[in-house]
């Protein structure tokens, strides 16, 4: 956790004016992530990148900051769509990987801060196996 409100206070701002509006689809992907070389590991990566984010911004709450937009964007929403193909790689509708596929998935440390009433359960199970 960030101690330093004034930097905190950006930090927040650049999340939720740069980092989501730029990076995240309605749908919770990360289109320029897919659309690299690596899209399945650079979109578990960007995910676990801004969910740490999330929580370093939390000032104290127990429960993360989900941001969310008008349009439903919010790190929740980045969760709800990787879980599936976290689950089950199998699922994944995307090019694979061009290394390190088959190595992949590894535990997502961002669903170990997402305390999401609806899907806890869910991504606690998903942290431990």
């Amino acid at each position: 956790m960030i101690h330093d409100d004034e930097t905190q206070d950006e930090v927040r701002t650049q999340y939720k004016d740069l980092f989501v509006p730029d990076q995240m689809a309605p749908n919770g992907s990360f289109p320029k992530e897919l659309a690299r070389t690596k899209p399945y590991s650079y979109s578990i990566f960007n995910f676990d990148t801004m969910a740490m984010l999330c929580q370093s911004l939390q000032r104290g709450r127990r429960r993360p900051v989900c941001i969310y937009f008008a349009d439903g964007r919010g790190i929740c929403k980045g969760a709800a769509f990787l879980y599936p193909y976290l689950r089950d790689k199998t699922r994944w509708p995307y090019k694979k990987d061009v290394e390190h596929f088959d190595s992949l998935p590894v535990r997502s440390p961002g669903y170990s801060s997402l305390v999401w009433p609806a899907s806890t359960k869910d991504y606690l199970q998903l942290w431990t196996h």
